[in-house]
């Protein structure tokens, strides 16, 4: 296991409101688009028209766009992130594209409460960057109602000599930018809740890959 000093909420806050005019450099940097992660990853969440989401560490609403396409003017969604920086180019980017159902919250996603139940979570390369990821998953899959989906991305190293090889290098390089934690296991922690998780590897090279893992809450899965 990758020795890793936590981060405090403020301080994780701090390091994205200046990453915030750079952080679409590091969508082609990673291959994101060209990958298509985001676009699998809502794919994932098996939205449908109406429906209310609830993206935690929602950064500048780079999944905005592709959530809106499927549950149109009706649904709503709830971002969450704790870097005003981002939040403002995420509140930018609904103004432009004229989205009245997104509502933003600064704050700890730990104690994040929207107005009801949702129908989908996503954390979108969000996840290796809280704290107290855990406590978060737990409300996230409390929150979401019988028959939702929850949806957890993020970068995996592959087992074995990528991850001998390039853990130290991507705990070093982490922790410059993006502070997220090299040795988080989303399947694990997702399986404790559901029981069944999904998983979709999508191939980057250099020794990781992107992991998109996702689960229904069913009938007997309502803490």
């Amino acid at each position: 296991m990758t020795l890793w000093i936590e981060k405090t909420p403020e301080f994780v806050g701090a390091r994205y409101d200046r990453l915030a005019p750079i952080y679409g450099l590091f969508e082609w940097l990673y291959a994101l688009p060209l990958l298509g992660v985001r676009r699998k990853s809502v794919e994932a969440l098996q939205l449908r028209e109406g429906d209310v989401v609830l993206e935690l560490g929602c950064g500048t609403g780079r999944n905005f766009a592709l959530i809106e396409d499927r549950i149109g003017p009706a649904g709503s969604i709830f971002g969450v992130d704790m870097s005003r920086g981002m939040l403002a180019r995420a509140a930018a980017l609904a103004r432009r594209r004229g989205w009245t159902n997104v509502q933003l919250t600064c704050g700890d996603a730990a104690t994040f409460a929207p107005p009801g139940r949702v129908r989908a979570v996503l954390f979108s390369f969000s996840y290796s960057t809280m704290r107290d990821r855990l406590k978060v998953l737990e409300l996230g899959w409390r929150l979401l109602e019988v028959g939702g989906r929850l949806v957890i991305t993020d970068a995996s190293l592959r087992p074995g000599w990528p991850r001998r090889l390039f853990s130290g290098l991507g705990v070093w390089v982490s922790n410059l930018t993006l502070l997220g934690k090299p040795d988080t296991d989303p399947p694990r922690d997702l399986a404790a809740l559901a029981g069944t998780v999904e998983e979709q590897r999508i191939s980057f090279g250099l020794g990781f890959d992107y992991l998109i893992c996702a689960a229904t809450k069913a009938m007997n899965r309502r803490r």
